[in-house]
């Protein structure tokens, strides 16, 4: 087993909230960490670059403990440092009172990735946290920083219709109803290992914990409210990624989606990758959504190949 120097430290944002992070990077590796494990404090004001890093955003509702076994895997390959953190409200993270649009979520995407030097930054999304990564490496590319590449995993899409269908948005609107009375019934938590379930021991707990707070489910309704206006917006004016190398991993098995929307989600897929330079699909043939569950290893190929490009 590689060991690791693990990281554990605090991100403060533009207006003063703290974000949780973890950083790993294989143990003899020059750590780029923005602090020690002591001092379990990092700034958004640190300049200096060092080595590769590649920061792990996770899909709606979940903290930064769903990618235990992709994040350390990852973080096993030499010259990477790899984050993963809690957004606003889930895990360690201060909650966020203003709106969370994907601009907003870039923001704390943004102050993550600058608490960490690097000369090469690598972006990882699964599912809602895709369109989070597409707009924070559009605002790279804007200020003439692009990524070195960005690995979409099972990607929420805008260009798959049935998102804006009435059974989907009705779907939603359900969910947000019933959120806080499973928190606050202490339900949330077995569900939530349910939905993991197939994550190390570890890993599961310290995930579901993440994600079943009260403060949690209110952070998971504010950011499930602004979706369906935030993918019209994704559709009038898509994130321009320029030439930067983009994976979308799709899942290729229905699992607790239905057939049709499995189809939807990959042909969304195919068509944006197809709509890039550098675009391109890779199935996730023993996958439904989870793939950083069921198949960590496809994940971290993908980043591992795009690092050596």
């Amino acid at each position: 087993m590689t060991p690791f120097v693990q990281n554990s430290a605090f991100v403060r944002t533009a207006d003063g909230r703290r974000l949780h992070a973890l950083s790993l990077h294989a143990d003899g590796e020059a750590s780029t960490g923005a602090a020690d494990a002591a001092a379990a404090t990092a700034t958004a004001t640190t300049t200096s670059a060092a080595g590769t890093l590649v920061v792990l955003e996770a899909g709606l509702g979940v903290g930064g403990r769903f990618w235990g076994p992709v994040h350390r895997s990852l973080a096993a390959i030499p010259g990477l440092t790899v984050v993963a953190y809690d957004r606003a409200g889930h895990g360690h993270s201060d909650p966020d009172r203003a709106a969370r649009t994907l601009q907003r979520l870039a923001d704390d995407l943004e102050a993550v990735a600058r608490a960490f030097p690097h000369d090469r930054l690598m972006l990882v999304g699964h599912s809602w946290g895709g369109p989070i990564v597409r707009t924070f490496a559009a605002r790279l590319r804007a200020q003439g920083t692009p990524p070195a590449g960005v690995v979409l995993v099972d990607p929420a899409d805008e260009n798959c219709d049935l998102y804006f269908a009435l059974v989907t948005r009705v779907s939603g609107m359900l969910q947000d109803v019933l959120y806080l009375p499973l928190a606050l019934t202490g339900l949330l938590r077995p569900l939530g290992r349910v939905v993991m379930q197939a994550l190390p021991s570890a890993d599961l707990e310290a995930a579901a914990w993440a994600s079943s707070t009260v403060r949690a489910a209110r952070a998971t309704i504010a950011e499930n409210r602004r979706f369906t206006a935030e993918m019209r917006r994704l559709r009038t004016s898509p994130p321009d990624l320029g030439d930067a190398p983009t994976t979308f991993i799709s899942g290729s098995s229905a699992e607790a989606l239905e057939d049709e929307m499995r189809r939807a989600m990959n042909e969304a897929h195919r068509h944006s990758a197809a709509l890039l330079p550098r675009g391109r699909v890779v199935e996730a043939h023993r996958s439904g959504h989870m793939v950083p569950i069921s198949e960590p290893e496809l994940v971290v190929a993908e980043v591992r190949a795009l690092t050596n490009r």
